[in-house]
């Protein structure tokens, strides 16, 4: 199964939206955003992916509630709040916008894959047999836009420009 993992779209929809056409390309199953998204504007450009989608809250959401109710409005985005904890075909999947949160369940043991932002730099890291998988930002000033596609069959993750 391939996962696409995006995070900090910061506003930046053209890139959100190529970076979402890119992953139904790339044969994606399910899409995860970390967070950052900031306005509701975002969730339909999300859900231009043709699979599920999760999402979660960052640091720069300006309308929360609205994020909320443009998601329960859309067939296939399912918004989480600040954390999703959840199991997709026997990957035990955690994901939180701080690397601080996503570290510390990684150290739990029971989770496969902790994902999160914020961070702005693309990583991949293990910690105690989990991958934590930051997959840099969408669009941030500074920061070159990229996102990931984690496949669970041979375990990469490979890092997307938009």
């Amino acid at each position: 199964m391939k996962i696409a993992i995006l995070s900090d779209s910061h506003d930046s929809w053209e890139d959100l939206s190529a970076a979402v056409a890119a992953a139904s390309d790339e044969s994606c199953e399910v899409l995860f955003f970390a967070g950052d998204l900031v306005r509701p504007a975002g969730v339909e450009t999300l859900a231009e992916f043709f699979g599920p989608v999760h999402i979660i809250i960052g640091n720069n959401e300006f309308e929360v509630d609205e994020i909320h109710a443009a998601a329960a409005a859309s067939d296939n985005v399912i918004y989480h709040g600040e954390v999703c904890d959840i199991q997709r075909k026997g990957i035990r999947i955690f994901m939180h916008h701080y690397p601080q949160e996503a570290t510390a369940k990684a150290q739990s043991g029971i989770y496969h894959l902790c994902i999160h932002g914020h961070t702005h730099r693309f990583t991949d890291r293990r910690v105690k047999g989990a991958r934590v998988l930051n997959p840099g930002a969408i669009s941030y000033r500074g920061s070159a836009p990229s996102w990931g596609i984690f496949d669970t069959e041979d375990g990469s993750f490979t890092q997307q420009s938009i």
